[in-house]
């Protein structure tokens, strides 16, 4: 393995010590993972991060569709669009990873599907989402 796929691999252990962190130190607040912070070829990774998010009442896996053929390719489009990239390298494609990747899916304790809406609004169902089913959660609108 070289390039850009063994230092995603190398860069595992830094990426789960910095979510387990986070967690630590902003037990109640919403925090957004991206994709590398969910995804771990290495189960020990995983394991770290699992036991970091138990006490979390909600582990949310946001997604544009449920078929993971547009999903990909909305996720495609949209990073393309906002960051330059369409995460292939080296004949290696690292949304379809994340998309497909087991672990991501067992951390998440829901899946909310978005669709074609806005990030706005994406953000806006979470908040009343979590207001619905929790006390603890207080916005500053």
């Amino acid at each position: 393995m070289v390039g850009r796929v063994a230092a995603e691999r190398e860069w595992e252990g830094a990426r789960a010590h910095a979510v387990c962190r986070e967690l630590e130190e902003h037990p109640d607040a919403v925090i957004a993972l991206g994709a590398g912070h969910t995804s771990y070829k290495n189960e020990n990774h995983l394991q770290h991060v699992r036991n970091a998010l138990k006490d979390a009442p909600w582990v949310l896996l946001v997604l544009p569709s449920a078929d993971r053929a547009e999903a990909l390719s909305t996720l495609r489009n949209r990073s393309q669009e906002s960051k330059a990239t369409d995460w292939i390298s080296s004949g290696h494609d690292f949304l379809a990873e994340w998309l497909d990747d087991r672990g991501t899916r067992s951390l998440a304790t829901e899946i909310m599907i978005t669709g074609s809406e806005t990030p706005e609004l994406t953000a806006k169902r979470i908040v009343a989402m979590l207001q619905h089913t929790s006390s603890w959660v207080t916005t500053g609108d």
